[in-house]
């Protein structure tokens, strides 16, 4: 399965993290400029590696998640 390198906020890394799996919430969980959208999409990754001088087995931050918000239109788009 695909995965992600995250650097973190204070420069460290990067950390490898692995898709781990899936969901989804209808409507969105979160809302963007206080929208709350359809649906929404998370990818749940969690940590597999990183710089062994940091000790990524006790790195804190084990899940990193990447999240896709869909609206439903009336009509679909013409590249789908």
């Amino acid at each position: 399965m695909g995965g992600i390198k995250i650097t973190d906020l204070e420069g460290k890394g990067p950390y490898v993290y692995k898709v781990n799996h899936m969901h989804m919430h209808g409507p969105s969980e979160h809302r963007l400029e206080g929208v709350q959208n359809d649906l929404e999409l998370h990818i749940v990754h969690e940590l597999v590696n990183g710089p062994s001088e940091l000790g990524h087995a006790d790195y804190k931050e084990k899940l990193a998640v990447v999240s896709f918000l869909f609206k439903i239109e009336a009509e679909s788009h013409p590249f789908i």
